[in-house]
């Protein structure tokens, strides 16, 4: 029996459909694809026609269905794959023709790469270098076309990822097409791009026109960021390490003197501000004050008298910021300004006279009291008495002091009137340093200290004394009372047995305090007169050790030999 070989030909109606999806979607047709492995795609919705034809025929023909009189088309029932079956009673099998009908529209997703990004209130914002990417998967006939929108542009194809470098509100829209025409609805991602730092603000509340402030005075920063807000704000005076901050600027640990603030913010998605700096002056001190008597006065041993025709004069001065005002008062009256010297009441009695001032930063004294009883006014003139002591082995000589660098120096002051505020030290004409417990001194040689103490009014006493450090024991010598006779192969001197034995310690800044002596690796014994009764022919390992009255140690060793006389 001969085979008709027939071929099937399949066609479909394509019907262009007007995509709503989105304003600006484009339109894209539905149809047909085939791949590289020959495999055949439909979308799933189109009409199928069948249309067979010999290898000699040059137009194929459409069949109908057997018991209609028209030509009608077939509709794949709804996704995946459709077989086309012919029975071939020859070989006794059954033929399978595939279709893929694709009726499902791709996925694309999105990509924002490089940028710090950062949500607030349902707002997204992004950083600089912010990189937008694409990608799409389809699970049927594959990606034909990916498209996207930014801020209602018409759609175009996507080819690259997509820089966006200039800050403001952006909408990017985008979607795909596969091969057959399904499209994907549009997908939309609105965002903001802030590549701009924020600002960061100061204000100093109490400040002169020179940029004086005082610890009353108050230094606030604030920032401010127009888009994704201030993350952080950092400062930091002078060269200190940066530390975050907000509002008021704590000042009580600097020092008085001249300061820098520096500062800079840093907003949600990482835009850094360029440094901002100001400086200053902390005027941490307040006025010295003083009172002065201006009249008769007379003086009987620590008792001060003076007569109704005397003036107590106040005076007051400021390192920096300047007086503002001086203010005083009577037996606990009301305070007035003072402006000249004025009298006490021409009454006898006992007075208390309280005065202060305030610089212009509003620095002030308090109170300082000078009390009047009967005429006698006590004024505490002079400064503490001071002590210096050494924590360890010291030796005196003349005005000088040795010590080692393991001795401290212990400086102490007594004050009968105000009693002591604060101790401080100066070494070799260095900077003046506050005393807080025993130093020690580790440069050799002559050193020139200057103790210094403060009363509670500020009386100022110093007490110079010298210091010589010494770390270096004492320099040891030896010899004998006789030459050697020989010397042996390796140098070693040899002497007759009934040699003596010298030994000796030379100290450059003290003395020595003793000096031991081992032999042959026996027990250390005070060295106290020369060394005798060596036996023949025998070798001496000597080891000598010095200290001088400080301390410190030096050690010797020699070797030497007897011989048989």
């Amino acid at each position: 029996m001969k085979r008709s070989i027939f071929f099937f030909t399949l066609f479909f109606f394509c019907f262009t459909v007007n995509n709503t999806l989105a304003q600006h979607q484009k339109e894209h047709p539905r149809g047909s694809y085939v791949d590289s492995l020959g495999r055949y795609y439909l979308q799933a919705d189109q009409p199928l026609r069948i249309f067979v034809a010999t290898p000699s025929d040059s137009v194929p023909a459409q069949l109908k269905e057997a018991e209609m009189k028209e030509y009608k088309p077939i509709y794949l029932d709804g996704h995946g794959l459709h077989n086309l079956r012919h029975i071939n009673t020859e070989e006794h099998r059954v033929e399978n023709f595939q279709l893929y009908a694709d009726g499902i529209a791709p996925v694309t997703y999105i990509t924002q790469s490089r940028a710090p990004r950062h949500t607030s209130n349902g707002r997204v914002f992004y950083g600089t270098n912010l990189h937008l990417s694409l990608r799409a998967t389809d699970e049927m006939s594959g990606i034909k076309e990916t498209f996207f929108s930014l801020n209602g542009a018409d759609y175009i194809p996507y080819r690259y990822t997509l820089p966006v470098t200039e800050e403001g509100d952006y909408v990017y829209k985008y979607y795909s097409v596969d091969n057959v025409g399904n499209v994907e609805r549009a997908k939309e991602e609105s965002f903001t791009v802030d590549v701009k730092p924020p600002n960061t603000y100061y204000k100093i509340v109490g400040i002169t026109d020179d940029k004086v402030v005082s610890l009353t005075s108050q230094i606030s920063i604030t920032a401010e960021d127009s888009l994704s807000g201030v993350s952080v704000t950092y400062y930091s005076f002078d060269d200190g390490s940066y530390r975050q901050g907000y509002g008021l600027i704590p000042i009580s640990d600097l020092d008085n003197g001249e300061h820098t603030l520096s500062f800079y913010s840093i907003d949600n998605v990482g835009n850094q501000e360029l440094l901002n700096s100001v400086k200053f002056y902390l005027d941490r001190t307040a006025p010295i004050m003083s009172a002065d008597i201006l009249g008769d006065k007379f003086i009987v041993e620590d008792q001060v008298y003076f007569s109704g025709r005397t003036k107590v004069k106040l005076t007051a001065i400021d390192n920096r910021a300047g007086i503002d005002e001086v203010r005083f008062s009577i037996n606990d009256g009301a305070y007035e300004l003072y402006t000249e010297p004025f009298y006490l009441p021409n009454k006898s009695g006992r007075y208390i006279i309280t005065y202060y001032a305030t610089d212009k930063v509003g620095n002030n004294t308090g109170e300082n009291k000078t009390t009047h009883s009967n005429g006698v006014v006590y004024v505490d003139l002079t400064g503490p008495v001071i002590t210096n002591t050494f924590e360890g082995q010291a030796f005196r000589n003349g005005d000088v002091t040795y010590i080692s660098s393991k001795v401290a120096n212990r400086i102490t002051a007594t004050d009968s009137e105000s009693d002591v505020q604060k101790l401080a030290y100066i070494i070799n004409d260095s900077e003046e340093q506050t005393y807080m417990q025993p130093f020690t001194m580790h440069e050799p040689g002559l050193h020139r200290i200057i103790a210094v103490a403060y009363d509670n009014v500020n009386n100022r006493n110093e007490k110079p004394f010298g210091i010589f450090v010494d770390n270096e024991g004492p320099e040891i010598g030896y010899s004998f009372s006789t030459k050697p006779s020989s010397t042996d192969d390796e140098k070693i001197d040899i002497y007759p047995s009934y040699v003596t034995l010298f030994l000796s310690a030379l100290d450059q800044s003290t003395t020595v305090a003793s000096i031991g002596v081992s032999i042959n690796g026996g027990e250390e014994i005070p060295y106290t007169s020369p060394i005798q009764g060596f036996e023949k022919s025998r070798t001496y390992q000597v080891k000598v050790r010095s200290t001088d009255v400080l301390g410190n140690e030096s050690t010797k060793s020699f070797t030497f030999k007897t011989n048989d006389l």
